[in-house]
């Protein structure tokens, strides 16, 4: 039997605040008629909207258009679009000299079907977590109405607006797919332990794939994660994102602790938030007594956030109902994107350990068959963050303790406490190899012992 084993670390980064920007993009919609013979008379048949209008374009010089964007040395300075940096000149390199430079949004006609179907997608980023205005929206929205502005006043097209647009969409697609496949942000610029992310894929081949096939929605869903954690994690996010904008969020307040039994307003009012944030069924008992129902949810609403599932209101849980939504999706941003720092597949049978909150958990087919508590690094001396395949289990083995965690926690403690190391079950040795030797840690002077001057190791003995 094998395990993968996969380490999440706290959150510490805070998100800077942005200006979300969302862009609808109208496609032609064809609407049905079904005639039936009937007496009454017949209304004349509606027009059908006009389709975007067709621009001729010389795609030989199209083509030369995109070959000189990529004659600058992208290495030194980027390729810009306009104000524009493109993001990913190795990838649209690669994919561009593949095809002999020619465009891959359009053909001769300035059809744009796949063009639209990506304008779609990326005005949909923010349910993903990610920013819609990262994709170059507002440049390629510009292009394109200018583009077809001009061909509707009867102007010549322009190769060069053409090779732009191009660019921008192609950047704009991998880009995106880079992001929802490995992360916005490379997890090693900032914990150089993280050794978890195997989600890899040749983008400009997938590149390749969306334009020959027209299918951008569907490769684009394809690179999310697919655990059911994220899953739960989008569906939230779009819970807070309506909480937000509605803008009516007000404290729940109670000057003691509720508990079952309990009646009132402060009673009614955490009915009526863990209803809002989708804890509690809307069906569910929303009157001022703390009943049976109540007290579950609410243990529920603990666990969900690493609380003592005591099944009470204290302080804590207020704090915690009173999280403005604003909050709370930052931080569901920051957890989908550390989703998409983890392997794609974790196995039928794998272990979580969930560094923030303090537990380890065994699932089996998708399902939690067991969960313990787990002892973790501090934020100073951070737990690892890595996954692999566990072949075998040792349970409560003896340990070599880290000099950090010797000399900064034990040591201290055996100061306090001369039987700290007895109770511990830690054993004191010098020296390595053959000339390794245990030492009588009653003979040693703790006080006279410093980082500079700490000639010892500590082992752990077995035990619970």
């Amino acid at each position: 039997m094998t395990l993968r084993t996969v380490h999440r670390p706290a959150l510490r980064i805070a998100a800077p605040p942005k200006s979300w920007l969302r862009v609808a993009v109208l496609a032609g919609i064809l609407l049905g008629l079904t005639t039936a013979a009937c007496q009454r008379e017949v209304p004349p048949p509606q027009r059908r909207p006009e389709a975007p209008p067709a621009v001729a374009v010389d795609l030989d010089r199209v083509t030369n258009a995109v070959r000189e964007r990529f004659d600058v040395p992208w290495q030194i300075d980027p390729i810009r679009v306009g104000d524009q940096v493109i993001h990913a000149p190795r990838e649209l390199t690669a994919f561009y000299v593949r095809r002999n430079h020619r465009p891959a949004w359009f053909d001769a006609a300035m059809g744009l079907p796949r063009a639209d179907s990506l304008l779609q997608a990326l005005s949909q980023a923010d349910r993903e977590g990610l920013a819609p205005e990262d994709y170059h929206l507002v440049a390629i929205g510009g292009l394109i109405q200018t583009l077809r502005s001009g061909a509707l006043a009867g102007r010549a097209s322009d190769p060069n607006a053409f090779a732009d647009l191009d660019l921008l969409l192609s950047d704009a697609f991998v880009t995106y797919a880079s992001h929802l496949l490995e992360g916005r942000v490379d997890p090693l610029t900032f914990e150089p332990r993280w050794v978890a992310n195997e989600r890899k894929a040749d983008l400009p081949r997938l590149l390749e794939e969306v334009v020959a096939s027209g299918g951008v929605a569907g490769v684009l869903r394809g690179l999310a994660p697919s655990h059911p954690g994220y899953a739960r994690l989008r569906q939230a996010l779009s819970v807070y994102r309506s909480l937000s904008a509605r803008g009516s969020w007000r404290a729940v307040t109670s000057d003691s602790t509720l508990r079952k039994g309990d009646t009132g307003s402060a009673v009614a009012a955490a009915h009526a938030r863990l209803i809002e944030i989708e804890e509690l069924s809307d069906s569910a008992h929303t009157g001022a007594t703390f009943d049976e129902q109540l007290e579950n949810e609410v243990r529920d609403f603990q666990r969900h956030h690493g609380l003592e599932p005591d099944g009470e209101i204290g302080a804590a849980t207020l704090r915690e109902l009173n999280v403005p939504p604003a909050h709370r999706i930052r931080q569901m941003e920051a957890n989908m994107e550390r989703w998409r720092w983890l392997p794609a597949d974790l196995g039928r049978r794998h272990i979580l350990v969930n560094i923030a909150g303090f537990t380890v958990e065994l699932f089996d087919d998708s399902r939690l068959v067991l969960s313990t508590r787990a002892v973790v690094g501090r934020s100073a001396r951070r737990t690892p963050v890595f996954s692999d395949t566990m072949r075998y289990l040792v349970l409560s083995p003896y340990w070599h303790v880290p000099s950090g965690i010797a000399i900064n926690d034990i040591v201290p403690a055996v100061r306090r406490d001369a039987a700290y190391l007895t109770r511990m079950r830690i054993t004191v040795f010098t020296g390595s190899g053959a000339d390794t030797r245990q030492v009588n840690p009653k003979g040693v002077d703790w006080a006279a012992v410093s980082r500079r001057n700490f000639p010892y190791r500590f082992r752990q003995e077995q035990g619970p």
